[in-house]
């Protein structure tokens, strides 16, 4: 009521109203800060964040998204790893007690949906004429890797339920974790940490391409190198956290 016209004002009820669980109220107050700052990247932001929220998956994920926001790092990592730890400790538990085998598949889905959710979501929102014009060229190439990895991953898996070959199906599990790396390279373009992610980037392409054609010609050193590709994974998501919490722009 006081600033009516002021894009910044908007912006923060967006936010707050989008916190709140309110996606339709946020997009109208991030669309009159954009009408007011056309070039405003935070609206822009959370203009396309409240468009996602309308899936109920993607609503999920930024509750927990601002709920990690508001802890302090060190709280972060104990998240973080608590979580990873956990799951290793249950995942053991299923020598044992077999029954908890799908919840352990449940909660490994779910971490890999935390990783891709962004970018999928993102590659629907290329599908609306108008929405997709709220995306950069960056967010629109880590959606396009996502689109692509999944279609290639799930189609290598498909072929080993039906061929039974270990390495078809060694094949479909590179595809689907190498888009991580791969699309939060776009995510780091211009910070400080590009150079790092590129490098972690083209490292784990590396070893997991190499061990894939050592194991097709028969050589023994495949599977050291697809034990060495897993652990720079594992690493990778310490890693990339890390990064995410550090990671501020460049100037060009």
């Amino acid at each position: 009521a006081a600033a009516p016209d002021n894009p910044y004002t908007h912006n923060n009820i967006g936010w707050t109203e989008l916190e709140a669980g309110h996606p339709e109220k946020a997009k109208g107050h991030f669309a009159e800060a954009l009408r007011l700052r056309p070039n405003m990247q935070e609206a822009r932001l959370g203009l396309l964040e409240s468009l996602k929220a309308k899936n109920i998956f993607y609503r999920g994920f930024l509750n927990w998204m601002f709920f990690m926001s508001k802890q302090k790092e060190q709280a972060q990592w104990f998240i973080i790893i608590g979580a990873f730890l956990g799951y290793r400790y249950l995942s053991g538990l299923t020598a044992d007690y077999p029954f908890l085998l799908p919840v352990v598949y449940l909660i490994l889905l779910l971490f890999y949906l935390t990783w891709i959710i962004q970018p999928l979501s993102n590659l629907l929102i290329k599908l609306d004429p108008i929405a997709r014009h709220a995306l950069t060229e960056s967010e629109s190439k880590s959606a396009n890797v996502v689109g692509i990895g999944l279609g290639l991953g799930f189609a290598l898996l498909l072929g080993a339920w039906a061929s039974g070959l270990t390495l078809v199906l060694l094949s479909g599990f590179f595809v689907l974790s190498i888009l991580i790396p791969t699309y939060m390279y776009f995510d780091f373009v211009k910070t400080n940490y590009e150079s790092y992610a590129r490098l972690a980037m083209w490292g784990l392409w590396g070893l997991g391409l190499s061990s894939l054609l050592l194991m097709l010609l028969g050589q023994w050193r495949g599977s050291l190198l697809w034990t060495g590709y897993l652990v720079g994974f594992l690493a990778y998501q310490f890693l990339a956290n890390y990064w995410r919490m550090r990671a501020r722009p460049v100037e060009e």
